[in-house]
């Protein structure tokens, strides 16, 4: 089947829990999005009061109290929090790429140096405490700024709350993540691969390399323990895959404003974002130089502009900057009180302004 640009677009919407909000917690959200980007604190929070009927600070702070969601470098390289379930299996997909990269570096890393950081982490550890530990014992073979890395590769290390929660979230620190995966190699890469299918599809290899920091070689040998998967053919011939049974939209369906937060996943998962956002709207929303990614608003499902919000006394206001020509809808405005309650609890005013579209979507 080969898919129209609407219904890509409104298949990966719903998946993604923008088309309607969903009542489930904030734990089952994180696992059935595969993991929230948390490089910013607030970010998973908000990604999941776009998503969810019930979010709150307190839901997803409660789930990493208690482990039920993790906070760990994983996919990209980069801080996500994911379900403590899927942890074990996810973080072994990435150690294994980076175990095979840094012992070409660092010729000595073996079963007994990861086990010496394993135990050295039992506790939690502070970022100087752990590199200082990581140079005795690799000596000069890395660069003082590589050795969290290395010790990453060794260990599962996730940081322990406070770390993630919504605003005081302390020093972070390192502590082993003690249970042992249940599946490794192509196997697990398969069950990664179905998880990123079913909170990303219809997507390509590609895009799931791209999303997880993996080759594609990698991926594809998890392809086999995937399966089921259905294949399908995308708007411009390419071939995609995505769960069987996988809701299909109707087209004319209509899509809800959605504000977005900073790094949200929805923008990162694919190599062609097209299904999200014009290219020429994609080079004002990433930062080519650095990787930011801005705070986004969806108009009829695509990003349509960038949000910023503040609090002065006692009023909270949000601006919308659009990048392309496009109205905004009745549902903008409650929307954007919404988070600026969330945002601003506080505030006893809320403004939501749209600022003048200038005419040209280009840097």
């Amino acid at each position: 089947m080969r898919l129209t640009e609407r219904r890509l677009t409104l298949r990966y919407l719903e998946r993604q829990l923008l088309l309607a909000r969903s009542p489930m917690g904030s734990g089952q959200a994180v696992r059935l999005l595969l993991g929230l980007q948390a490089q910013y604190s607030p970010s998973p929070y908000l990604a999941l009061l776009a998503r969810l009927d019930g979010a709150s600070t307190t839901g997803l702070e409660d789930c990493l109290r208690d482990a039920t969601v993790v906070k760990s470098t994983l996919m990209r390289g980069t801080l996500h929090l994911v379900a403590g379930a899927d942890y074990p299996v996810w973080g072994e997909i990435w150690r294994e790429q980076a175990t095979e990269h840094w012992s070409r570096r660092c010729p000595g890393l073996d079963e007994k140096t990861a086990a010496a950081v394993a135990e050295f982490t039992r506790e939690p550890r502070e970022r100087e405490e752990l590199r200082a530990f990581m140079g005795e014992l690799t000596g000069d073979a890395v660069t003082p700024r590589e050795l969290l890395h290395v010790a990453r590769a060794l260990v599962p290390l996730v940081q322990p709350p406070p770390s993630g929660f919504w605003r005081h979230h302390g020093k972070a620190s390192l502590q082993c993540h003690r249970e042992p995966p249940e599946l490794v190699g192509p196997a697990a890469m398969g069950r990664w691969l179905r998880a990123y299918l079913t909170a990303y599809g219809p997507a390509g290899l590609r895009d799931a390399a791209k999303f997880a920091g993996l080759t594609v070689g990698r991926v594809r040998a998890g392809l086999p323990y995937a399966d089921p998967v259905e294949r399908l053919e995308g708007p411009d011939g390419r071939d995609l895959l995505d769960v069987p049974d996988a809701m299909d939209p109707d087209e004319g369906v209509r899509v809800p404003f959605r504000l977005l937060p900073k790094w949200d996943s929805a923008l990162l998962a694919h190599t062609d974002r097209g299904r999200i956002m014009d290219p020429e709207v994609q080079r004002r929303v990433v930062n080519r130089s650095n990787g930011d990614v801005a705070a986004t608003y969806l108009v009829d499902g695509r990003v349509a502009g960038t949000w910023s919000a503040g609090e002065k006394g006692s009023a909270a206001r949000l601006v919308l900057t659009p990048l392309v020509r496009a109205e905004l809808p009745d549902d903008a405005e409650p929307e954007g009180v919404r988070l600026l309650r969330f945002l601003h609890p506080r505030a006893a005013r809320h403004s939501v302004e749209a600022a003048p579209f200038d005419g040209d979507p280009l840097p």
